[in-house]
């Protein structure tokens, strides 16, 4: 009891170090609306931009840089270093392609507030030399806005890095390269991933060592590898108090996969549906709260890897529940007494499985 005593009190001590990035972030002042202006790109009108770029060197904070979509495709790299607007004029017409397999990320937010929508963004490739994917949308900065746009034909499509507080919505992201991450969160806090539209690629929402995200509203199809994957890898970081709920996921490998020691994660009222090897697998993981999702038709429900403090499964909906007593999750753990042995199977329960599927909001 001591030991259980100490090992979450260490965990706590550790969250701290989360909460306080969180609560130190800077934010930005408005700028009066009577300084603003708009810039405009493409199209015939006098003075347009023929080049996004060119408009954004030239804006100034609070400006709205306008994209016509008559002139698209622009193929153009664009790095944003000011608080601005870029609206495009039609998401599926208004397109910026990469071009020529250049390594460089499409779009990169480098400054705080930006809003970002109404564009199709494609072509971001993969670099062998690098060993990494080039994404359609980089993140290095808080508070942006980045909605009702198209990403396709990507080998990464938004990635979010030392980043906090953006919100990412109403995007369709599709059709990406076989290991294309849609959507990589990893060194921040607070960001709010929802009513997202992701099919067509390797895995659709990871978060990296990153706390009090919201991902929900999200519709998952036909992901290779994770819908959600969620996993701490540097020992002095951690990823805790996540939310993943409300979200459909159908046709991945895995809806949903939790890794190496994260904790604190609530994942509830999700439907989880047609997955080839696990509606959701947990691996390693601790206090972790998996409570009314539905289960239905999944090669198999659910899975762990050692019991570990305080894993909880709670009023689920499980489609193979025989309908009296606890259901079952069976998992495995280290045999301790030889360590070069088999695991052990071992067991867990849903001690309280629900009777009916839940009526979840968007399914």
């Amino acid at each position: 009891m001591k030991r259980k005593c100490l090992a979450i009190g260490i965990i706590l001590l550790f969250i701290g170090t989360c909460i306080v990035p969180a609560i130190a972030l800077d934010t930005e002042k408005p700028l009066p609306a009577s300084r603003a202006s708009w810039l405009y790109v493409g199209g015939s009108g006098p003075g347009n931009y023929t080049k996004i770029q060119d408009a954004i060197n030239d804006s100034r904070f609070g400006d709205t840089v306008y994209v016509y979509d008559e002139s698209s495709p622009y193929n153009e790299f664009l790095v944003i270093n000011k608080t601005i607007n870029l609206v495009g004029e039609n998401k599926d017409t208004t397109i910026i392609k990469a071009y020529d397999k250049i390594k460089y990320d499409i779009i990169q937010l480098n400054a705080n507030g930006v809003h970002l929508n109404g564009f199709t963004i494609q072509n971001s490739t993969y670099s062998f030399g690098d060993g990494r994917s080039y994404f359609g949308i980089l993140v290095n900065s808080n508070n942006n806005d980045i909605f009702d746009n198209i990403l396709t034909d990507n080998a990464g499509g938004i990635l979010t890095s030392h980043a906090s507080r953006n919100k990412i919505h109403g995007n369709i992201i599709k059709n990406g390269t076989y290991y294309c991450e849609a959507i990589r969160i990893e060194y921040g806090v607070k960001n709010e991933i929802f009513n997202n539209s992701i099919s067509g690629v390797g895995f659709g929402v990871e978060i990296f060592n990153s706390a009090f995200d919201n991902i929900h509203g999200n519709r998952f199809r036909q992901i290779r590898y994770d819908g959600v994957y969620i996993a701490k890898t540097l020992p002095w970081l951690l990823t805790v108090y996540n939310r993943i709920y409300e979200n459909y996921i159908s046709g991945a490998e895995n809806g949903i996969q939790l890794r190496f020691y994260c904790c604190f994660n609530f994942i509830y009222r999700n439907e989880i549906t047609n997955c080839s090897q696990n509606g959701i697998v947990r691996f390693v993981t601790l206090i972790t709260f998996i409570m009314e999702n539905n289960f239905l038709n999944n090669s198999r429900n659910a899975y762990f890897y050692e019991k570990w403090i305080i894993n909880t499964w709670n009023r689920n909906y499980w489609d193979d529940w025989n309908g009296t007593g606890p259901y079952t999750i069976k998992g495995e753990m280290m045999n301790i007494a030889d360590w070069e042995g088999d695991p052990l199977p071992t067991e867990q329960y849903d001690k309280h499985p629900a009777k009916e599927p839940y009526d979840i909001p968007g399914m």
